[in-house]
């Protein structure tokens, strides 16, 4: 029977994670920072993030055949979260009007993705249309296939991190180099291989539903890369990015990142946009998914002009979102908007890596699977919540998007080492520098 009871998660109850790659384990996709009240049932059903104005009765609902313990993840102006372990559907809502896609994840199912998916719009122009305001979707999971292998450079030495994906699959190599991808639909397909500053590569493999296929050693040739900046133009503070991030773009060219644009860049940079058009948005979307990487520094809208609704217009598509709230420590007395961040995850990402040192940072909301990099510890707080993450990293085809809640920790502002937060603060540049590597 399909399930009836939903909950909203508002903002100031809702718990940010780290989006990583898909895991395919069933994993509770938002969870509250308090408990539920008793009158909602202890098992998640649906939960829905508001962004903008929802439609009365906006509904998208799912409808499943075959698997088990599945988790879907709602990505589009409402980001949404759920699971259904003993039913044939779920049902997000409210919704605000939009495009929306879905992924469908269950232990030992391949994973399924629905795009275009128009709630409460008219699909041909875009325009409100109360009467689609429900709108049903199937989807059918079949028994997945599983692909190992370990991705190496060309001396041998293991890579980590390395971007491996397989129609709506994918994960990242690990410390060792080794991979296991889990949810890969049956069939004779492409296997797409990547990494910042190596050559990508794809191999083609029959996998077979219920087993494991090993491909071996998979050797990336190391190249150059370059990254383009994509707001240079936009003012912070007074002045463009350009001139209050001229040092990071410094500290990128001695890290080996040289400085191109658009259109032979694999890293794109965006610093607290101004304004994206939806035609750039799609741009973006088209760039990320053919392999490139997406790197958004945003802020939560009191400091220095900040502008989240337009960033979340981009991320939303990728399942993340600034929140407008600002992230305080409980560790720093009489200036509680500088954070000290000392809890990250075993990823090489951090390595040597120590603190980074935000101030007035968002907290970041996204929908699940999710991999927890970062987080300000028991000191963070955002109202009631502690432990607040202020970075998300997601997996879109061959490419990967990160987004941080805050821009100003890689400013140039104020470098002396007794003034507010930059880049050369804590661990500031080598985090960032880590980012691109990634």
């Amino acid at each position: 029977m399909r399930k009836k009871n939903l909950y909203l998660l508002l903002p100031l109850l809702a718990t940010v994670f780290l989006a990583g790659c898909p895991s395919h384990n069933p994993v509770p996709a938002l969870t509250p920072s308090t408990p539920p009240p008793s009158s909602i049932p202890d098992q998640s059903k649906a939960s829905v993030l508001p962004s903008g104005k929802a439609l009365e009765g906006g509904t998208l609902r799912v409808h499943f055949t075959g698997g088990r313990n599945i988790g879907a993840s709602l990505m589009g102006p409402t980001l949404g979260a759920g699971n259904s372990a003993s039913t044939t559907g779920i049902d997000f809502q409210p919704l605000t009007p939009g495009k929306y896609r879905l992924l469908a994840y269950a232990p030992s199912f391949a994973t399924v993705r629905l795009d275009n998916l128009f709630v409460g719009i008219d699909p041909s122009t875009g325009g409100i249309d109360p009467q689609k305001k429900i709108l049903d979707a199937t989807i059918n999971l079949v028994p997945d296939a599983k692909l190992s292998g370990r991705v190496i450079d060309q001396d041998g030495r293991p890579l980590w991190g390395a971007r491996i994906s397989w129609g709506a699959a994918a994960t990242l190599s690990k410390n060792d180099g080794t991979f296991l991808l889990e949810g890969a639909a049956p069939g004779k397909f492409s296997l797409h291989l990547n990494k910042t500053l190596f050559a990508g590569t794809s191999l083609t493999v029959d996998a077979v539903a219920g087993k494991t296929s090993a491909v071996g050693d998979v050797k990336l040739t190391s190249t150059t890369a370059k990254f383009a900046l994509l707001n240079p133009s936009d003012l912070l503070e007074g002045k463009t990015i350009r001139e209050n991030y001229s040092n990071l773009l410094s500290r990128l060219a001695l890290g080996g990142f040289t400085e191109g644009n658009q259109s032979d860049s694999s890293i794109w940079l965006l610093i607290d946009p101004a304004s994206l058009p939806e035609s750039k948005c799609a741009e973006i979307a088209a760039f990320v998914a053919s392999g490139g990487k997406l790197i958004v520094l945003g802020e939560w809208g009191g400091y220095g002009g900040g502008h989240p609704d337009e960033a979340n217009r981009l991320l939303g598509f990728f399942g993340i979102n600034f929140q407008t709230d600002l992230v305080r420590s409980t560790s720093n007395v009489g200036t509680p908007e500088w954070i000290n961040v000392r809890d990250f995850s075993t990823l090489p990402l951090v390595k040597a890596v120590d603190m980074i040192n935000l101030f007035a940072a968002c907290s970041v909301f996204s929908v699940s699977p999710a991999l927890t990099v970062a987080s300000t510890g028991a000191s963070g707080y955002r109202v009631q919540s502690t432990g607040i993450p202020v970075a998300a990293a997601t997996q879109e085809g061959d490419g990967l998007v990160i987004a941080v809640g805050d821009s100003s920790a890689w400013s140039n502002f104020a470098a002396a080492p007794s003034s507010y937060p930059n880049l050369d603060r804590g661990n500031n540049a080598d985090f960032m520098l880590n980012l691109f590597l990634w």
